[in-house]
């Protein structure tokens, strides 16, 4: 996980935990192999299933470089700029998803957010 996602998942885990649900950030399952989500909520029930893992994905908004400087700062989709927060969801949802409710019979939430402070969660149990 990006370090600079901490303070997204520190939010999420302080909620779950408000809310009366016991939670888990470093003894995660995983999918297949070595990829593991960043937070798991016990006994949340949902989507048909006991436990909800979390998988915090910070990504970069703002697009541009060059020697100048005259391209830095500019929107990757000035007209769409929720399009980079549903893309990042869709990945995550197309390679975890499946494997985990196949394999570990838990429901998967990417949460994610981007530079500029926005944020969004897509439900993928």
């Amino acid at each position: 996980m990006d370090l600079r996602a901490r303070p997204c998942l520190a939010g999420v885990k302080s909620i779950c935990n408000a809310a009366g649900f016991a939670t888990n950030h470093k003894r995660v399952l995983s999918s297949e192999g070595n990829r593991r989500a960043d937070l798991k909520i016990r006994n949340i029930r949902v989507a048909q299933q006991t436990d909800l893992l979390v998988d915090v994905i910070l990504r970069h908004d703002f697009i541009g470089a060059g020697q100048t400087g005259l391209n830095q700062g500019q929107l990757r989709n000035p007209d769409n700029p929720d399009h980079i927060l549903k893309s990042a969801a869709a990945d995550k949802i197309s390679k975890y998803r499946d494997t985990y409710r196949r394999h570990r019979h838990v429901a998967f939430l990417p949460a994610c957010m981007s530079t500029s402070a926005a944020a969004t969660a897509s439900s993928c149990a």
